[in-house]
């Protein structure tokens, strides 16, 4: 995971994450590299709600990977 994106999800700045997707609308899928932990996961740790509302806003597949499941996962 992007140090940025790291920094940004644990102190809850919201125009860095913000700064951070428009440069780079891919950067919410990465994970930490040890924990395999989302941005989504480190903003609800650091009690960030508003954070993790635009988090699922912007990409609302997160939280199937939060629940153990693929973010392709399809039910038939």
């Amino acid at each position: 995971m992007d140090q940025r994106l790291l920094n940004a999800c644990k102190t809850g700045d919201y125009d860095a994450l913000l700064k951070l997707v428009q440069q780079d609308d891919n950067i919410l899928d990465s994970a930490a590299a040890l924990t395999f932990e989302t941005s989504l996961h480190l903003v609800c740790r650091y009690g960030h709600v508003e954070m993790a509302k635009v988090i699922l806003r912007l990409r609302p597949l997160t939280a199937l990977a939060m629940n153990g499941q693929e973010p392709n996962a399809h039910s038939s």
